[in-house]
C-alpha cells in the first residue's frame, strides 16, 4: 500500500477552505506534521494554520496525533 501525504502546504489551504465553505463543525488532523522542527516546511505548515485561525470562518482544529504544531491535540481513543 502506499502512503499518502499532502506534499504542499498549498493542498492543507485547500482542504481547509472546502472543509470551511462546507460547514465543518470540526476538523481533525492526523499526522499533519511529518518534518522535524528545523525543517522549513514545518515552518509552512504552521504558518498556514496561523493564517487559517485568523480567518472569519475557521473552524476547530484538532490533531489526534502528537504534534509539536500550536493546535490543540486529543487522543485518537478519546472519542
Amino acid at each position: 500500500s502506499q502512503s499518502r501525504y499532502v506534499p504542499s502546504p498549498l493542498v492543507l489551504c485547500y482542504v481547509l477552505s472546502i472543509l470551511s465553505a462546507g460547514n465543518a463543525s470540526t476538523i481533525s488532523l492526523v499526522g499533519i506534521d511529518g518534518f522535524s522542527f528545523d525543517d522549513p516546511r514545518q515552518a509552512e505548515i504552521q504558518h498556514v494554520l496561523d493564517v487559517y485561525n485568523k480567518t472569519p470562518r475557521k473552524v476547530s482544529l484538532t490533531s489526534l496525533t502528537p504534534t509539536k504544531l500550536t493546535i490543540p491535540s486529543k487522543s485518537v481513543y478519546a472519542f
